[in-house]
């Protein structure tokens, strides 16, 4: 959800940064507890899995019409923008890739079972002569 800081009464303020509230309940929350709503480290998550090498363009890989000096997210679609030029060397860990990875595994563990259920039957039947 995003919050018009000018507009919004409700406001606090943690470790010397401001941060702005939809509503009082949610403020109130963020007070009582702001290590429950801020991560420890952020910077791991938000820095970019590829090298930035200055100069570099960048585009998004859905819509090629865009073009960034640095890397970010396409402001059509939101994807992480790719650089027009790889970068030669070793690739760094991807987190999309890993993410993706980790989602692959977890739609298909259940169907395995599912698959066994709906096709047990013609599975273990002999086939005919």
């Amino acid at each position: 959800m995003s919050v018009d800081p000018a507009r919004t009464p409700h406001r606090a303020e943690h470790a010397g940064h401001a941060y702005f509230f939809c509503g009082a309940r949610c403020r109130e929350r963020f007070i009582a507890e702001p290590a429950r709503f801020i991560p420890g480290d952020q910077s791991s998550e938000r820095s970019s899995p590829t090298p930035f090498v200055a100069g570099a363009k960048w585009t998004c890989p859905m819509h090629p019409e865009i073009v960034r000096d640095g890397p970010g997210a396409c402001p059509v679609c939101g994807m992480a923008l790719e650089p027009l030029t790889p970068v030669a060397g070793e690739e760094p860990e991807n987190p999309e890739l890993r993410d993706m990875t980790r989602r692959l595994w977890v739609a298909a563990a259940p169907s395995v079972p599912l698959l066994a259920s709906a096709m047990g039957r013609q599975a273990i039947a002999p086939l005919p002569p």
